[in-house]
């Protein structure tokens, strides 16, 4: 039977960065980061500058959501921050952890705990640079994590994603391809040609008329 075993000392930080990795896994939270802030601050101006006709009550509406909407979208890091502050008050969470990763099932075990999961208690896997990330079926807002700086080899952990992949699938790469803080970047140079385009579209059609 293939098995994998590996060992390390689990970080406060590991909580905070596996969450975070798995929070900011899609495309399209990259491309809010850049449309988000910069709509809002559009919508300030706007309802500040009287350039709209905004009664008092709505400019406070208006602030309402941006703060919300601002929220949101930063919300990776403050909950990653405050998994990490959860975590720091379970005495198991930092301890020396063992993993045995096998076609069965993940045991992690604690020098004062042990946990067995089967896989059918996984639904799937993503993995960037520093860990392998594996969400519970029964919980969107869980995950697991693998870190890879507890392989000894190339090998072992290629035998983790072999495993990995025979009961859940494809790893996905979150990190592949266009992402981060470059496909920020692109979305909010693309946001602010498109508005110019708006802006000089209608002050043209404006003059024409």
């Amino acid at each position: 039977m293939e098995k994998v075993t590996i060992q390390f000392k689990p970080k406060l930080q590991d909580y905070s960065l596996a969450m975070r990795a798995y929070m900011t896994r899609g495309k399209s939270f990259w491309v809010g980061l850049a449309v988000v802030p910069m709509s809002c601050v559009i919508f300030l101006i706007v309802s500040y500058m009287n350039i709209w006709v905004v009664e008092s009550f709505d400019r406070f509406l208006i602030n309402g959501l941006v703060i919300i909407l601002i929220l949101a979208e930063t919300s990776p890091w403050w909950t990653g921050w405050l998994v990490a502050r959860n975590m720091s008050k379970n005495r198991f969470a930092t301890l020396p952890a063992t993993y045995d990763i096998d076609n069965e099932r993940l045991i992690i075990a604690h020098p004062e705990a042990e946990s067995k999961y089967l896989w059918s208690v996984f639904s799937k896997a993503f993995e960037n640079k520093e860990y392998f990330l594996l969400t519970y079926s029964t919980s969107k807002n869980a995950v697991q994590f693998i870190p890879k700086r507890a392989f000894v080899s190339a090998e072992q952990e290629k035998l983790t994603r072999d495993l990995v992949t025979s009961h859940l699938g494809e790893v996905v790469d979150i990190q592949k391809g266009l992402t981060g803080w470059k496909l920020t970047a692109l979305s909010a140079i693309l946001f602010l040609l498109l508005m110019f385009c708006t802006i000089v579209g209608s002050t043209v059609f404006a003059i024409l008329t």
